[in-house]
């Protein structure tokens, strides 16, 4: 039952109803609430995978009665406590995730015991104290453990700073000048140390894989990212950017499954830089209108040179220049300002950042120049370093302002103009201050000057009636292209403060998306089949306020 919106808790009972299930998959779901100790009721389960919901409290230790257990999948919850150790009683498990949460105390020596485990990863919690050393953690390809800071110890391959000494032995008096010269080495030791620590967990934090979708792409190597593309071949390369290169390639031969590879070239300046800004913009993010990054790598090349890149989900259907997507494109941006858990500005949003899935779903990617909003309530951040692209960055950066969610609008406004116009700001036509903004306003209302020809002949087609007039179609057809030139206007205004926010756009972009659709429907059926489209334009009416409402009525 993954990837639908699921929600509600689960009820206990429902454990016993499921008691021979093998394998239960509610991932990609709304789910909240715990996960209750009747779980062990599902003795035979192999594979239990919630992962990518909203479930919290604590995981039942009865977990650890689930013997037949060879897969785990938790993370990206809201799960809180310890690490159950019961969970070392898993002799059969093979992969355990419960990366994402906010988990808290140290990991389970216990834990060593586990002999069949193929990876087990507990990134980005809120995990301390000393690692173990047996067992698998004895090995570093097969943990991840990024992203909880007051972890010590270990392995050296995990680069995580030392615990401090537990006891300390007392020593005899020493004379004042000893003392004072063992003072002074302590003041120096403990600031190479301190300096040593910050690095390596910046380090760590920046280089280490940070998110996991398919289990059977964990880790991923130079090696097989050099294979999937046939050694990084021109025939492969589907696009390039101020930062490194995109590669189509297939990751497992099995499933013949392509991906993106963006693969970073790090002799740029700032790429590195990217590499990271982009890791932390899509680490918690999880939206139907967002590229969707499955893993990463940071690792090195045959020649021993830095090597980092970002694994996505391939988009069969190309980038935005061929298609209207405006509503897909401002529901993602609406996410990433009102309502992620981190609120971000994108600031790079254009044509080739907007790609399309196998279901023509819009998805906005690369988030190179993505910025952290420093508030969920403040719509301003660190400005140092932004650029954008020419014809779609908001003027105001271009003169030292700092990033805003009203930049990130005026780009998409210029994308929505050119939409609907099918000139791109970089035209040869705009030139001397003149841009797309000014080409559209001053042409309006007359929209046969401006409006794409293309668009025009598929509205006109829309509106095909035996049953009313011609000229009617096409005043309605104007009437809902006049209402997106009017929206494409306001977000691509020079004045921040004249444009509407994202969550605005959305909303009137949707009044009129089902508007028009009902409008169409009335348009091509006779009197008998009205009642479907009625029954919609009074939902939309009951849902519309103020001039929306009275165009309506």
């Amino acid at each position: 039952m993954s990837n639908n919106k699921l929600n509600g808790i689960i009820f206990t009972e429902l454990f016993s109803l499921l008691s021979s299930l093998l394998y239960l998959n509610l991932s990609n779901n709304l789910f909240s609430g715990s996960l209750p100790g009747e779980i062990s009721k599902m003795s035979n389960i192999y594979k239990f995978d919630i992962s990518r919901n909203k479930f919290s409290g604590e995981v039942p230790d009865a977990i650890g009665q689930c013997s037949d257990l060879e897969y785990i999948s938790m993370q990206d919850n809201f799960f809180h406590g310890t690490v159950p150790a019961k969970l070392a009683s898993l002799k059969d498990i093979q992969i355990l995730d419960m990366s994402r949460n906010n988990f808290t105390g140290q990991i389970p020596k216990d834990l060593e015991a586990l002999l069949s485990v193929q990876f087990v990863n507990l990134s980005f919690n809120n995990l301390e104290g000393k690692v173990p050393i047996g067992g698998i953690f004895e090995n570093e390809s097969l943990i991840s453990l990024v992203g909880n800071p007051g972890l010590c110890g270990g392995i050296p391959e995990l680069q995580l700073p030392s615990c401090p000494d537990e006891s300390r032995k007392r020593r005899k008096p020493l004379p004042i000048r000893f003392i004072s010269f063992i003072v002074a080495l302590g003041i120096i030791f403990v600031a190479l140390v301190s300096f040593c620590m910050v690095y390596c967990r910046r380090r760590t934090r920046n280089s280490s894989m940070i998110l996991i979708e398919n289990f059977s792409m964990i880790m991923i190597s130079y090696r097989e990212l050099h294979k999937a593309t046939e050694g990084f071949s021109h025939e492969n390369l589907i696009g390039s950017g101020t930062f490194g290169s995109v590669y189509k390639g297939i990751l497992n031969s099995q499933e013949q499954r392509s991906f993106a590879i963006k693969v970073f070239d790090l002799q740029k300046n700032g790429a590195s830089k990217s590499f990271v800004a982009e890791c932390r913009a899509l680490r918690n993010m999880r939206h139907r209108n967002l590229v969707r990054v499955v893993t990463c790598c940071s690792s090195q090349d045959y020649q021993g040179r830095e090597f980092k890149s970002l694994i996505y989900e391939f988009m069969s259907n190309g980038d935005l220049d061929t298609l209207n997507v405006a509503i897909d494109v401002a529901s993602a941006l609406n996410y990433l300002h009102n309502e992620a858990e981190t609120p971000f500005v994108h600031c790079d949003l254009k044509p080739s950042n907007v790609l399309l899935d196998e279901n023509l779903i819009t998805c906005v990617g690369d988030f190179g120049l993505a910025r952290l909003l420093q508030e969920k309530t403040s719509n301003t951040s660190s400005s140092i370093g932004i650029r954008g692209s020419i014809g779609y960055a908001t003027p105001e950066y271009g003169m030292g302002s700092q990033v805003s969610t009203l930049g990130d609008v005026y780009s998409y406004g210029v994308l929505l103009l050119e939409l609907l116009t099918g000139k791109r700001p970089t035209d040869d036509l705009f030139k001397d201050g003149f841009n797309l903004h000014d080409y559209v306003k001053i042409a309006l209302p007359q929209l046969w000057k401006i409006v794409d020809p293309l668009l025009l002949r598929r509205e006109a087609e829309n509106y095909q009636s035996e049953i009313v007039q011609e000229e009617e179609g096409e005043d309605k057809m104007n009437q809902h292209l006049l209402a997106l030139f009017t929206i494409g206007l306001s977000c691509s205004s020079q004045v921040p403060g004249e444009r509407m926010e994202i969550k605005d756009v959305v909303v009137g972009l949707c009044f009129e998306h089902r508007l028009h659709g009902a409008l169409i429907y009335l348009f091509n059926k006779g009197p008998d089949d009205f009642k479907t489209p009625l029954e919609e334009l009074l939902v939309v009416l009951q849902q519309c306020e103020g001039e929306n409402a009275s165009a309506l009525r």
